[in-house]
C-alpha cells in the first residue's frame, strides 16, 4: 500500500488496515531513533508505542501530506523522547524535595534502597495514568500553574484541576495498598503533596 493523501483520508476516518501499514512501514525506523537516544530497549519500544497511540488518538485532526509522514512520525519520537528525559528529572526531583523534607521534620537519613523503592514505585503508578492525566501531574510537578498547564496543553483550567485530583487519588489509594510502614507512607504522600501546594 503506497500512502497517499487517500490513503491518510482513509486512516482520518477509522480504517485500521491504513494505522496496521502506517505502523509496519514506520516503526523499525521509529524504535532505532528512540533506541540510538536511550539505549534503552524497553523504553525505545514504549515511546514508538505512545508515539502510534497519540496517532490513532488525534488521527480526525491530522493535518500532513503523505511524503512528510516519515518526517512526521520520527519528529514525535524525538519530541517524546525529550518527555522522558523531562519527566525523569521531575519526578525525580520530587522524591528527593519529599525525602528532604521527611529528614528536615524527624532527622533521619533515608536510605538509597527506601530511596530507590519508592522512586521505582511513584514512577510505576505515574506510567499507569492516561496521557493527559500523566502530562498533567508531571507539568505540575515542574511548577508550572494550572493556567500554564491548561495553555500548554489546549486543556480547560478545570479540565486540568480534575486530572490533578484524580492523580491525587489514585496515588494515595495506591500508596495505602502497597505500603504498611507508616514513614514510607508519610514520605510518599508528602512527595504527592507537593504536587498540589
Amino acid at each position: 500500500m503506497i500512502i497517499t493523501e487517500e490513503t491518510i483520508a482513509r486512516f482520518r476516518k477509522g480504517d485500521i488496515a491504513v494505522f496496521d501499514h502506517l505502523f509496519n512501514t514506520y516503526w523499525k525506523r521509529m524504535y532505532a531513533a528512540a533506541w540510538h537516544r536511550l539505549q534503552d530497549e524497553k523504553q525505545a519500544q514504549d515511546i514508538v508505542q505512545d508515539v502510534f497511540t497519540r496517532l490513532w488518538d488525534r488521527r480526525e485532526r491530522l493535518m500532513i501530506h503523505p511524503e512528510n509522514m516519515e518526517f512526521y512520525l520520527l519528529k514525535a519520537v524525538k519530541h517524546e523522547v525529550i518527555n522522558f528525559y523531562h519527566a525523569e528529572k521531575v519526578k525525580t526531583g520530587m522524591m528527593a524535595e519529599a525525602l528532604r523534607r521527611m529528614e528536615q521534620l524527624t532527622g533521619e537519613n533515608i536510605d538509597t534502597g527506601t530511596y530507590l523503592a519508592l522512586e521505582n514505585f511513584l514512577d510505576n503508578q505515574v506510567k499507569q495514568f492516561p496521557a493527559t492525566m500523566r502530562n498533567v501531574f508531571l507539568l505540575r510537578n515542574d511548577h508550572q500553574s494550572i493556567r500554564q498547564i491548561a495553555e500548554r496543553l489546549n486543556l480547560a483550567e478545570q479540565t486540568v484541576k480534575n486530572n490533578l485530583t484524580e492523580a491525587s487519588r489514585r496515588l494515595r489509594k495506591a500508596i495505602r495498598e502497597e505500603f504498611s510502614d507508616e514513614r514510607i507512607i508519610w514520605i510518599v504522600t508528602v512527595a504527592v503533596s507537593v504536587t498540589f501546594s
